[in-house]
């Protein structure tokens, strides 16, 4: 546990849990051997880089990580089948490989890197659905969309007026004595 401290780094290795609080950090990694499991919970902090890792190429164990109201100066590199939850929080970079996954609910990201099978889901909490996940690839396509909606709606809605309008003058030019 690191609780408002300045350190250089903190390494956590296979079935292990840190937690690290209102704190700066310059390096979090996470590695395992086998089937190791670790959990890395991060509030209220300021990291440089966040790395999960396997050692020796063998993939079956995975890392979680919790980053919640900090800042990630510079990447979080997530790979193999770990699991990266960043909340309200901004990201310089993320890279993820294999079968990472890596949510971003209401946090801001620089850059996303992605290989293999690797995801990275944008997510916000909606009331009656709760997480709602978009993966990062659609986003262009989602805002290509809005856009093209909401010119269309101010278009339709310009037309509705300049009918309206027209109407006006129709009734009112009638309605004049002869």
């Amino acid at each position: 546990r690191v609780e408002d401290s300045t350190v250089d780094g903190v390494y956590v290795w296979e079935n292990s849990t840190a937690s690290i609080d209102r704190s700066d950090v310059g390096t979090v990694r996470t590695a395992w051997a086998e089937s190791g499991k670790t959990t890395i919970n991060i509030t209220d902090s300021t990291v440089d880089t966040i790395e999960t890792s396997v050692v020796f190429e063998q993939p079956a164990g995975t890392a979680v990580i919790h980053v919640t109201s900090s800042t990630v100066e510079y990447a979080v590199y997530v790979h193999s089948n770990s699991t990266a939850w960043i909340e309200n929080s901004s990201v310089a970079m993320v890279r993820a490989t294999g079968n990472a996954t890596v949510w971003l609910i209401e946090s801001s990201v620089g850059q996303v890197s992605l290989e293999g099978n690797a995801r990275v889901l944008l997510g916000w909490y909606l009331p009656l659905f709760g997480l709602v996940g978009v993966p990062y690839s659609l986003i262009p396509i989602m805002q290509a969309g809005s856009i093209t909606a909401m010119v269309i709606g101010v278009a339709a809605v310009s037309y509705a007026v300049y009918l309206k309008k027209k109407q006006r003058e129709e009734y009112g030019n009638d309605a004049s004595p002869r």
